[in-house]
């Protein structure tokens, strides 16, 4: 899936580590044109978020900052834009400094977004940060950036030669795009799971009426509002005919509350409304808000929400069933 700068969260994402030359960019994703060499962003990131001490020999500073998610924060190369970031060690046995042979070096995944996106970002900080750290989880050291870059298999031996090759090729987008991938699909995810709770229920059902039963917004939308009453009428007749195969000795005029509620079951667990000339689900909708709807307005269609028990009835029902999509 290829994602415009308009529909993905992160405007850029790079992997930027503590090489001996210094931070350097090993791999970096942009949805928009680079403003500056990724080697000299790498750089103004590290060095704003880092705090990489000469003689910091315990490595108390750089403990202190990483394994957690930080930011937002201003992005050093574009004020415009916004960053959070996450730093952990990488253990690199082909360094010339020893202290990084022994513990590793400072390297973190930076997430550039527009400033327009910031409600969506620090609502999903927590999500961010677990991918980011799971993504962490599986870098540990040179030889596993390496193998993931080069597609190597996990039990290649990597040598001198492999760190040099990559040394070369640190300009690749293999980690980044795929993160980038995964952050936009499990942001979306969250962020239409909160939009669906805080929503109303007459914010659901318009949604429902307006996608499903009109079809707004495709080459079949129902526009005209005398077509509109026909074509829910006809919707209206279709479920009737489905409910009473299904349940034959139904009377509508009695409304015996037994029998709506086995209704209400046709249409939360099996879906009875399928069958129904309907456009796609809308994805912040859910089968139980569906259920809910055309229960409400077949028994509006019947005049049976006129008795205030059946309204009772209509309460408990929706609002006690545990059945949901």
């Amino acid at each position: 899936m290829i994602l415009t700068l308009q529909e993905s969260v992160f405007s850029s994402i790079m992997f930027c580590y503590f090489l001996d030359c210094g931070p350097s960019s090993i791999d970096h994703f942009f949805l928009n044109e680079i403003k500056e060499n990724p080697d000299l962003t790498a750089v103004r990131l590290m060095t704003k978020s880092t705090a990489l001490v000469k003689g910091d020999s315990n490595q108390k500073i750089e403990q202190s900052i990483i394994s957690q998610l930080c930011g937002p924060d201003i992005y050093p190369v574009d004020t415009s834009y916004r960053m959070v970031w996450y730093n952990w060690l990488i253990a690199n046995r082909f360094s010339n400094d020893p202290r990084i042979r022994r513990t590793g070096a400072v390297g973190g995944i930076y997430c550039i977004y527009m400033k327009k996106n910031e409600a969506i970002i620090r609502n999903s900080l927590e999500i961010i940060e677990t991918v980011i750290r799971d993504t962490s989880s599986e870098l540990k050291s040179i030889d596993d950036i390496i193998k993931r870059q080069f597609n190597h298999t996990l039990s290649t031996n990597i040598g001198e030669k492999q760190f040099l090759e990559f040394i070369g090729k640190k300009t690749s987008d293999i980690i980044t795009k795929q993160l980038n991938m995964t952050l936009n699909e499990k942001i979306h995810e969250f962020s239409s799971q909160i939009t669906r709770e805080r929503m109303s229920q007459t914010e659901k059902f318009k949604i429902i009426l307006q996608d499903m039963v009109f079809k707004k917004g495709t080459p079949d939308e129902i526009i005209e509002p005398a077509d509109k009453r026909i074509h829910w009428n006809s919707i209206i007749k279709k479920l009737d005919k489905i409910i009473l195969n299904r349940i034959p000795e139904l009377v509508k005029k009695k409304a015996d509350p037994k029998k709506l509620r086995e209704l209400y079951e046709l249409l939360l667990e099996e879906k009875i409304w399928i069958a129904l000339p309907l456009n796609e689900q809308n994805l912040i909708i859910q089968t139980k808000d569906i259920a809910d709807f055309f229960f409400y307005y077949w028994l509006a269609h019947h005049q049976l929400l006129k008795k205030n028990k059946i309204v009772q009835l209509y309460v408990q029902v929706t609002n006690l069933s545990k059945l949901t999509s």
